[in-house]
């Protein structure tokens, strides 16, 4: 199930510091936590979904003592036994690249801790001096080795498409010069893990050293990339661009905030570029900061040669995230025309264009009363088939021409401006973004829960014609209609590439992984305005899995009355309960189970539910559920419950200590000599009700080898002590008895009492 969906954790450790960073969906933001906002000297356990899940609370310690800076707070993990263990639970999501940094300064153990049996990853600070990475199961050595006195920074970069994730580890005072992975493609320890819910730190491992653990500057964020997210602009050769600006997004192009504050490189490939923070005054500067916090960072461009410059945007020193590009476009000075307009546009809408003739200065040229040429510049795509509604206007007063033209495609286009009578007297917009007037959508109901199906998606104009030139980003997210909400609920896919589009229109099979009715929302990734929400999809169950589990070991039955712990699953495609189920299933069993017709599932039973089965008659047996509201059923392996008979055979024994034979027995009397597991008491009936007679078999459970049991039975005086088994299952009891009695030459003597009575006189 290498693609099935899975909540795991991820580990780290210190000396052994266990980091666990357990998989899954939501909204991707930064989570950051340095503490500071923590009372020093209070538990974290019960603080923003942090607790402490093995060891006392005491050990998991907000501090303010020690911190990667000298000032500051950290997380203090005690050396305890048991170890301690704490962590915090949360729906960090599935996206790939997802980031998971901390800084450590590692206690010191003596022993190693074994890879965690699940999860995605871990590190660990080992008792050798070496920092430990997992390989799938297995620990690999990174490399790097560590000081106790020494702060470190590990970064993890988890890929959920390959299960596997890249490592970053250096000193948090002396950082590598080199953005350099230490360790890449390890292994997820759970190769089908899909997602991220629970990262977890763990204390020292059997403390040799340094006893104590800390650890700070948690964060989990999903930076992929820088992203332009204005329009390219074109210029007149020593023009002021309008306001350009810079976006941390994600791999879904939802913008992200910075958990520091970022230095940015801003080049062009034209050595007549420059940049400004702001537009007036103009000052030189060729980096800008984004500020811890912030998602975006503004600044203004201008260049002294015409041409198409490409502007880059990167951070420094590196740090992982993809470079933004964007290209402009600067055209000569002379006898030209400036062209205005908004951005963005509605494809198909009517839209605003101011054309202004300037003279060799830059200055209005009231005398200009020409005719002017209208095209479509294609910018993104670099092609197209439409045009404007206009491809000549005239008009001008006073140098300046105001009009309303129409373009019905999606893109990035400018509107190139060109003197009818003279081509050397030219002009263009800036780029001008059209976007779709509305988006359809076409699926069908019902769905199987995680199994894909094909969901079409056509971005149209405001007369209902595929706009053709429509490469947006298309993000797919649920809108529940029944429950009201499912946590962690995701569409997979969640954004339909704009690459993905042909024609206007992207046909793509997703995925989604909650039981319910919902509907798919489909809305511009950057301009969310322009949506559709589908019909209802009822998304169900694709099977039901109904486990007996095997009798114990030594026979292939069940006895009457024995409890049979049957276990119903509702499960997705991936064979994995659906853990959001909550509707009734029909139950059809012979009433010799004991079964309801039918049951409720809740939130508390996660997609499985284990019913106590048992059975008060012999037979061979099935269960059948049904879901009824898909209709989906499935019957269970058949199973056989059997008679037996718990026999003692009666025996004497002198005063004193003696042994009762007891045997279990089939319906022909044969000792069932498999049986090795189940285990009975039993309880004395004394002939001389004074509790002279003891065994332990009343108080503490005997188990039958090879289908019989002795148990010692004392008593202090000579009589007959009866035997019964005591046992909670259905099985038939033959009881017996034990005499105690005086040894004598012939065997054991009984003893012998008659009860005198007065003799009455005759009257």
């Amino acid at each position: 199930m290498s693609t099935s969906y899975r909540i795991k954790k991820i580990f780290v450790a210190a000396a052994v510091l266990q980091f666990i960073f357990l998989p899954a969906s939501a909204a991707y933001d930064t989570y950051y936590e340095d503490f500071s906002a923590r009372n020093p000297g209070v538990t974290i356990n019960g603080q923003d979904n942090w607790a402490v899940t093995q060891g006392g609370t005491g050990n998991a310690i907000v501090d303010n003592t020690v911190s990667p800076t000298g000032s500051g707070r950290s997380l203090r993990i005690s050396d305890a036994s048991p170890t301690v263990m704490t962590g915090r639970t949360f729906d960090y999501g599935g996206l790939s690249p997802t980031w998971v940094s901390y800084t450590v300064k590692a206690a010191s153990g003596n022993r190693q801790r074994s890879v965690p049996s699940g999860g995605l990853a871990a590190v660990t600070f080992d008792y050798t001096g070496k920092i430990l990475a997992n390989n799938g199961k297995a620990w690999v050595d990174t490399g790097m080795t560590y000081d106790t006195n020494t702060w470190y920074t590990v970064s993890l970069k988890l890929n959920y498409t390959t299960h596997t994730y890249d490592l970053y580890i250096s000193p948090f005072n002396n950082p590598n010069t080199q953005f350099v992975p230490v360790k890449t493609g390890l292994q997820f320890i759970d190769p089908a893990a899909t997602a991220f819910s629970y990262f977890g730190f763990s204390g020292s491992y059997s403390s040799g050293g340094q006893l104590d653990s800390f650890v700070s500057n948690i964060s989990v964020s999903y930076i992929y990339r820088l992203e332009f997210i204005n329009t390219p602009q074109v210029l007149v050769q020593g023009e002021v661009s309008g306001p350009i600006i810079v976006q941390l997004q994600n791999a879904n192009s939802e913008p992200q905030t910075a958990l520091n504050d970022y230095t940015l490189e801003l080049k062009s490939t034209s050595a007549g570029g420059k940049f400004s923070l702001f537009k007036e005054p103009w000052a030189d500067v060729n980096q800008v900061v984004l500020s811890r916090n912030s998602q975006n960072v503004t600044f203004y461009y201008k260049d002294s040669a015409s041409g198409n410059p490409m502007l880059t945007v990167a951070v420094y020193p590196e740090i992982g995230w993809l470079d933004a590009l964007q290209q402009q476009r600067i055209t000569p000075r002379g006898m030209h025309f400036t062209v205005t307009a908004t951005t963005p546009q509605i494809a198909g809408r009517d839209f605003n264009l101011t054309i202004t003739a300037k003279d060799e200065n830059g200055n209005i040229n009231t005398d200009y009363s020409g005719t002017v040429v209208l095209t479509a510049d294609y910018i993104s795509p670099a092609s197209g088939t439409q045009l404007l509604s206009k491809q000549e206007a005239s008009g001008f007063a006073q140098g300046v021409m105001g009009l309303q033209l129409n373009y019905a495609d999606a893109g990035t286009i400018a509107v190139s401006v060109v003197d009818k009578d003279d081509s050397t007297q030219a002009g263009v917009s800036g780029a001008i973004l059209f976007l779709p007037a509305y988006i359809s959508i076409t699926t069908q109901t019902p769905q199987v829960i995680n199994r894909g199906y094909d969901v079409s998606v056509q971005a149209k104009n405001l007369a209902g014609q595929l706009t053709r030139n429509y490469k947006g980003n298309v993000r797919l997210s649920p809108v529940f209609v029944l429950p009201a909400a499912a946590s962690g609920a995701s569409f997979s896919p969640g954004v339909i590439g704009g690459g993905l589009f042909s024609g206007g229109a992207a046909t793509v099979p997703v995925s989604y992984n909650r039981w319910g009715t919902a509907k798919v929302r489909a809305e511009d990734s950057q301009y969310p305005s322009i949506f559709v929400e589908s019909p209802n999809i009822k998304f169900v169950p694709a099977a039901i899995n109904i486990i007996v589990p095997t009798p114990p070991s030594g026979r292939d039955f069940y006895y009457i009355g024995e409890v049979i712990p049957v276990e119903v699953d509702i499960n997705d495609a991936f064979d994995l309960p659906i853990t959001n189920f909550a509707a009734q299933v029909a139950i059809t069993a012979s009433p010799n189970l004991n079964l309801p017709s039918s049951y409720n599932f809740g939130p508390a039973d996660q997609g499985k539910h284990v019913f106590s089965v048992s059975s008060d008659a012999v037979g061979t047996y099935t269960v059948r559920v049904r879901d009824t509201d898909s209709n989906i059923s499935a019957e269970s392996a058949r199973f056989e419950v059997r008679n037996a008979t718990i026999q003692v055979i009666d025996t004497t024994s002198p005063i004193g200590t003696g042994e009762i034979l007891i045997q279990l027995v089939d319906d022909q009397g044969r000792v069932i000599t498999t049986e090795n597991n189940l285990a009975i008491l039993i309880k004395l009936i004394e002939g001389l009700d004074n509790v002279s007679a003891s065994s332990m078999g009343t108080v503490t459970p005997v188990r039958f080898i090879n289908g019989q049991i002795r148990i010692p039975v004392s008593d202090t005086e000579a009589e007959e002590v009866g035997i019964i088994p005591q046992t909670e299952l259905g099985l038939k009891i033959k009881s017996g008895k034990i005499t105690f009695g005086k040894i004598s030459k012939s065997g054991i003597g009984t003893l012998m009492w008659r009860e005198i009575k007065e003799k009455k006189e005759k009257k």
